[in-house]
Formats: structure tokens, sequence, C-alpha cells
């Protein structure tokens, strides 16, 4: 792997990490204004919900951002009218495209956990239009348009300010981040084994 491809992903990792904290910061401000509760809903028992760094991660890659998508209207001609429509043509459809992956992400994560190791990290019986528990039209509508938003106002700046750290710091910062990671998973599916649920702290 190249220097520059190595770049690249320290810095993306460095991204799924910022971003899983802010969405477990997220999930939790949220509790706590609906439930009044601040019950951890992840499986890790560091501050980290992966879903959220996993998801927008993958849209990054398969769709780009609002500003420069994969998918969309093209040559975006006819004054200054034809380049706002076509742009808001562009974020409707990547906003559609993000809803699509965020769903799926969403279903796939709760089938595993909760088919093969037992546990509900949500639930959405409540609510109209849901499938498989996993996953509700609501939400998944909720989803796309959170990450629509992110992506025009707060993946940019935050991508350039990773990017401006050292490379070897990104590097050993992204390594490190992983091991915990995975040693926090590992520690919590065998805890889990023995204890019936994963341990929380926080």
């Amino acid at each position: 792997m190249s220097k520059k491809k190595a770049g690249r992903v320290s810095r993306l990792c460095v991204m799924f990490f910022i971003i899983s904290f802010i969405g477990w910061c997220f999930e939790k401000v949220a509790r706590y204004i609906v439930y009044n509760s601040g019950t951890d809903r992840g499986f890790l028992t560091m501050p980290l919900c992966p879903i959220y760094g996993f998801s927008i991660l993958l849209i990054y890659l398969l769709l780009g951002t609002p500003y420069s998508p994969r998918i969309g209207v093209r040559g975006k001609r006819g004054g200054c009218l034809g380049r706002v429509a076509a742009f808001a043509a562009d974020i409707f459809i990547y906003f559609l495209l993000a809803t699509l992956i965020a769903t799926a992400v969403e279903l796939l994560t709760g089938s595993f956990f909760g088919g093969a190791l037992g546990i509900s990290l949500w639930n959405y019986e409540s609510q109209p239009y849901n499938f498989g528990r996993y996953i509700c039209l609501g939400f998944s509508i909720l989803w796309g348009a959170l990450i629509t938003a992110f992506m025009l106002i707060l993946w940019r700046p935050l991508y350039r300010a990773v990017g401006k750290a050292d490379r070897y710091l990104l590097r050993a910062l992204s390594l490190v981040l992983v091991f915990l990671s995975l040693a926090d998973l590992a520690f919590n599916i065998f805890y889990m084994a023995k204890m019936g649920t994963h341990f929380n702290f926080l």
C-alpha cells in the first residue's frame, strides 16, 4: 500500500471513531430527552456506537458527499436557477440512497445482535410500518435526513481537520483505537456468555 493510500485509510479510520463517538453522544442525549434515562444501548463498553461510523463511511465511499455525489444530476448548466435545481435534485437523490443504505445497515446489525447474540439493541415494535422490529419507515427517513445534513454541514470540516494531523500520529491512533475496540468487543462477548448481558458502566 502506498503512503498516500495508507494515509487515507488512517484518516478514514479516525473519522469512523469520531463519528461513532458523536453517535454515542447523540444516543445518550436523545435517551435523556425522550425517556429521562441514561441507559446505554450500545454493545461496546467504550463510548462508541459503531453503527453510526459504519453507516456514514459506507455512504461516503459509495455516494461521496452531496457536494460531489457519485450518483446524481450531472451537467449542471442553464444558469443559476438550473444549477440550484440540479443541486437540490442531487441532495434529494443522495437522501434517498443514504436512507436505503442506513436502513440496510440497521436491519443487518439489529438482526445479527438479536438473532446471533440474543441482544435487542433497539426495538421498533411500537412504531408503525416496522419490519422485524429492527427498522421502521419513520426512523429510516429520520436517519436519511440526519446523515444528509451531517454530510452537508459537518463532514468536510471534520475531514479537513483530521487531515491536518501528522500522518504517523493518525496511523498510530487508528491502530490503537482498532485494537481497543476489538478487545472491547471480545471482552463483552465473553462477559455476555457468562453474565447474560454486556458490561456497561457509562
